[in-house]
Formats: C-alpha cells, sequence, structure tokens
C-alpha cells in the first residue's frame, strides 16, 4: 500500500490537465489550462471553455481550487461590470478572450488573483516578445478562498517558458478547528517527553519508583492466556504516562533560527540589496552602464558573503571542538537525514475502496490491515506456459549471428544479456 498520491481528475483534453492533492488534511484542486490562441478558430474556443467548466464542476468538492495556465486573453485594467472577479488592477485594454475568461469566472464565483494586489507594471506583465508586453497567464481561486492568499505577483527575473514569466501566489491554508487561535499558536508543534533527562542517575531513579508503583511491569508476558499485543500497548501507554509525570514535556514550541548565521549578517543584508537593486535598475534601462553598476555589486556581493560565511564555519568549527561538540554533530546529521527523506511523514491513505483516510487512528489500522493481508495471506501464482520443445540438439553461436547482435547494439549502450537469449 502506498501513500495517496496526486489524483489525475482530467486529461481527455490536450489543453487541461487537473490535480487533487492532499495537503495537511485538506483537499487541494490544481488545474492548469492553455488556451488557444487568438488565430485559431472559434470552435475550438468554445471547446476549451466548456472543457474547463467540465472540470471545475468536478472539482467542487474540494476545500481550496486553483485555476491557472496561459489563457491567452487581456482583462484589461479596471474591473467594469465584474467586479466580483476582476480586482481593479490590472494591465492595458480588455480584448473578446479576456471578456469569456471574466464570465468563466463570474459562472464559478472565482476571481483573478492578478488583479487584486497593488503591484508595480512588471510584476504583472507575463509575456515578454521584443518590445511588446502583456498579462496573458493568470491566477483563479474561490471568492471565498481569496482571503487566504497573502500576495500573487510575476517574477519578470525568471523564465519558466519562452516568452512567458512565472506568476506566483502565497496561500496561507489554515484547518477547520483553528479560527480564534492566534498566529503564533499556529507554529507550535507536538509536545514531547523529555527522555533525554534519563542520562541524569537523580532522573532515572525517580522514573524506576513510579513504574514500580504503579505495576507497569507486574504481568508475566510467557503466560498463554496473556495477549502479547494488548499487554505491549498497556505497557508502553502506562510508560508513557509515568515519564511524562517524572520527566515532564517540551512546551510544543518550534526552535527559533540561530541569528548568527552569515545571512543575517549586517553587512551582507547591506550588500544584497545594493546588487538587487542595482540589477532592477539594469533591468529597466538595460544599457552598458547599467550592466557594468550590477556587475560591480554581484562581485562585492560575493565578496562580503564569502567573508561572513568564513567567519561563521569558523565560530562553528570552535563549537564543535568544544565540550558540546559531539551534541552538535548529531543535531547536524538527524536535520539532514531528515531534509533528505522524500516523504517525511504520511498523513493521510486510501483504504481498499478508494476512500481517503486523514484520521490517525484510521490511518494506522489502514497500515496494520495492509500488513497483515501482505505477510500471511497466500495470494495465487500465475503459471506460465511451457515453451515449445526444440527438435535435436541446440547449435552453437557462430561468427555470423554474434556480428548481427553487435550491430544492432546502439553506441554507448554495454553488450550484455539483452542480445545473448534467442
Amino acid at each position: 500500500m502506498e501513500p495517496m498520491k496526486p489524483e489525475v481528475q482530467h486529461a481527455l483534453y490536450d489543453r487541461i490537465i487537473g490535480l487533487i492533492l492532499d495537503v495537511d488534511g485538506k483537499s487541494f484542486g490544481i488545474v492548469s489550462a492553455y488556451a488557444p490562441q487568438a488565430g485559431l478558430i472559434r470552435e475550438e474556443k468554445k471547446r476549451f471553455y466548456e472543457e474547463m467548466d467540465m472540470i471545475v464542476r468536478s472539482m467542487a468538492k474540494c476545500d481550496i481550487l486553483v485555476v491557472g495556465g496561459d489563457i491567452n486573453g487581456h482583462v484589461g485594467r479596471a474591473c467594469d461590470g465584474f467586479e466580483g472577479v476582476h480586482g481593479g488592477r490590472g494591465v492595458g485594454a480588455r480584448n473578446a478572450d479576456g471578456i469569456k475568461l471574466l464570465e468563466f469566472g463570474e459562472r464559478h464565483d472565482l476571481s483573478i488573483l492578478n488583479t487584486h494586489f497593488k503591484k508595480r507594471k512588471s510584476q504583472l506583465l507575463t509575456y515578454h516578445s521584443g518590445e511588446h508586453h502583456s498579462q496573458l497567464d493568470y491566477l483563479l481561486v474561490r471568492s471565498k478562498d481569496r482571503r487566504l492568499v497573502k500576495d500573487t505577483k510575476v517574477f519578470p527575473s525568471e523564465c519558466v517558458a519562452s516568452q512567458h514569466n512565472p506568476v506566483i501566489c502565497d496561500v496561507w491554508m489554515m484547518k477547520d478547528d483553528m479560527s480564534g487561535i492566534k498566529k503564533k499558536d499556529l507554529m507550535r508543534v507536538d509536545r514531547r517527553v523529555k527522555w533525554w533527562k534519563l542520562r541524569y542517575k537523580e532522573e532515572r531513579d525517580k522514573f524506576a519508583v513510579e513504574v514500580a508503583i504503579r505495576g507497569v511491569l507486574s504481568a508475566d508476558p510467557l503466560d498463554a492466556s496473556t495477549n502479547v499485543d494488548s499487554l505491549w500497548n498497556t505497557m508502553a501507554d502506562r510508560m508513557i504516562e509515568c515519564a511524562r509525570e517524572v520527566l515532564g514535556e517540551t512546551k510544543g514550541m518550534k526552535r527559533k533560527s540561530d541569528d548568527r548565521w552569515f545571512w543575517s549578517d549586517e553587512e551582507v543584508k547591506k550588500a544584497v540589496k545594493e546588487k538587487r537593486i542595482a540589477y532592477w535598475q539594469w533591468h529597466r534601462r538595460k544599457s552598458k552602464e547599467s550592466w557594468e553598476a550590477y556587475k560591480e555589486k554581484r562581485r562585492d556581493c560575493r565578496r562580503v558573503v564569502a567573508i561572513a560565511k568564513m567567519k561563521t564555519f569558523d565560530d562553528l568549527y570552535e563549537k564543535l571542538n568544544g565540550p558540546d561538540g559531539e551534541k552538535i554533530v548529531y543535531r547536524i546529521t538527524k536535520a539532514r537525514d531528515k531534509e533528505s527523506e522524500d516523504m517525511q511523514e504520511v498523513k493521510s491513505v486510501k483504504d481498499e475502496m478508494g476512500n481517503i483516510l486523514r484520521e490517525e487512528k484510521e490511518v494506522k489500522c489502514r497500515w496494520e490491515e495492509y500488513f497483515r493481508e501482505l505477510l500471511n495471506v497466500e495470494k495465487g501464482q500465475t503459471r506460465l506456459n511451457e515453451g515449445d520443445k526444440v527438435q535435436g540438439v541446440i547449435p552453437e553461436w557462430d561468427e555470423l549471428e554474434v556480428n548481427l547482435a553487435l550491430s544492432k547494439c546502439k553506441w554507448g549502450e554495454s553488450n550484455g544479456s539483452r542480445w545473448n537469449t534467442r
């Protein structure tokens, strides 16, 4: 059994694809579309929006829906009758394809995020071709979910496709039971038992006395009438309960970042800011002088970053040689090992009927059922059909067959067992 993978909702039309993702217990519907160009026939554009209507309706049960892509239309600067869809901060004049997009958003109660945030013109234009610039790529969400989007803008310095710049939006997803909770409380993590206190003799003695008083280890595991699974669960729950009372728990707050790291240095911040300003000046002017100024600021920034990084690593090496060096090494190794994992935690799986399970107990029960069936149930094996018998003795390989096989090999391909079978 595998964790729940992205579910392809619609792939019948080559211009549209939809995915449903499970993110922190919520279903996240994503639609990517590429609208027909202006020169194509009207029937092709009509079919495109019919398919868009179909896939958006099929994702009606998704908690959050995001529709984006190259729509090949201009929605214009002002809203002009589409107040619920258009935010009044667009670019240029509206055309017929832009009106179709606005009508599509009005049908499904969607808002165009590109037009709801006050940005520079360079952060609104998505298409560049020589001296021509326009806004063709859009992101849409439901009107009720617009409050979850904190920012939307275009990165003019990046390029994801020929002549197109990426549109980025920041979405803050909240669970259903988080209403009225302060933002700092959302940064909390699960409380953990302070097991590391057992290294001290005094804490070990207290823990041993508490375990003895509660009779955690009083049951006989060798008794035939004893259920091993229930005995183990009971012992583990009681021992964890004793540890919480004796050793205590963490506060559940995330570890603060180390402000002494090299990118928090004031000189580094100043050099990066100057380099960014020089880059924007060159991006606007496109002159040789601005390019030379940007290259100089970039060299200065690299030099300042290298000096700050060297100083920071020298301080780290001094700590590693100190009394807490071993502890720091284990902490760094654990963090790097966790970052290398493709999936750090499985929060949802599918049951036998394909339904999504998100509750912790249901997920554990599903894993238990899967492994019980995998390890204990004997599955039928397909019997291979016997091949035709060969009359007489099989002749040896001759030089002609070997040369023929080698001639069929591609360059750079190893001559293995692929050509050594009849």
